[in-house]
């Protein structure tokens, strides 16, 4: 026997909701736009300000071509812009493929130049503080 608590509360409209990272941010902005959202060293970022980013780079990238079915792969340091990237990438309605910025040379140039022929990733381009000497030359 169920107890009371339990009768007709099926999960419904009315008092279930999923909460996804994207839905949380879209709340998050909606209800404390000015809350800060990202410290990084000095600088911080509202709710509003990194959800505008998100919505930003999730056009970007459609108006690219991308959507359901690709997949981004992006090599960043612990940056906001790869934190933008994990909610504008799935914006679009795409998987972000995040590849370590720690991995030999030789993993990375697997990952980011011979991985979208496996994955159809996308490679776009190199972070400006990833240098050229660090970058693998095709061989």
């Amino acid at each position: 026997m169920s107890a009371i608590y339990e009768t007709g509360l099926d999960k419904n409209a009315a008092n279930f909701s999923a909460l996804t990272p994207l839905d949380f941010l879209e709340r998050a902005a909606a209800v404390m736009p000015e809350k800060t959202a990202i410290v990084h060293g000095a600088r911080r970022d509202s709710y509003a300000s990194f959800l505008s980013r998100c919505r930003r780079l999730a056009d970007a990238l459609r108006k690219r071509g991308i959507g359901i079915g690709d997949t981004v792969a992006a090599m960043l340091p612990n940056t906001p812009a790869m934190l933008d990237c994990h909610y504008g990438v799935a914006m679009a309605g795409a998987v972000l493929n995040s590849i370590n910025t720690r991995l030999d040379a030789a993993t990375v140039y697997i990952a980011a130049l011979l991985g979208p022929l496996h994955t159809a990733s996308r490679p776009l381009k190199p972070h400006p503080t990833i240098s050229p000497s660090r970058r693998p030359s095709p061989s």
